[in-house]
C-alpha cells in the first residue's frame, strides 16, 4: 500500500468518526431539548432539576 492510499484510508476513517459524532451530538441535543420541554410542562413556576429557568 503506497502513501497516497494510506492517506486516503486515514481520511476515510476520520470522516466516518466525525459523521458518527455529528449524529450522536444531534441526538443528544434533541434529547436534551425534549427533556427540557417535558420538564417545563408539569413544573410551572418551579426551578427545573436540569437548571433551566422557569418560564
Amino acid at each position: 500500500m503506497d502513501a497516497a492510499q494510506c492517506r486516503r484510508e486515514a481520511r476515510r476513517k476520520k470522516e466516518k468518526k466525525r459523521q458518527r459524532f455529528k449524529v450522536f451530538r444531534l441526538k443528544t441535543i434533541h434529547k436534551r431539548v425534549q427533556n427540557r420541554l417535558s420538564m417545563e410542562e408539569p413544573l410551572e413556576g418551579t426551578t427545573c432539576p436540569n437548571g433551566a429557568p422557569p418560564k
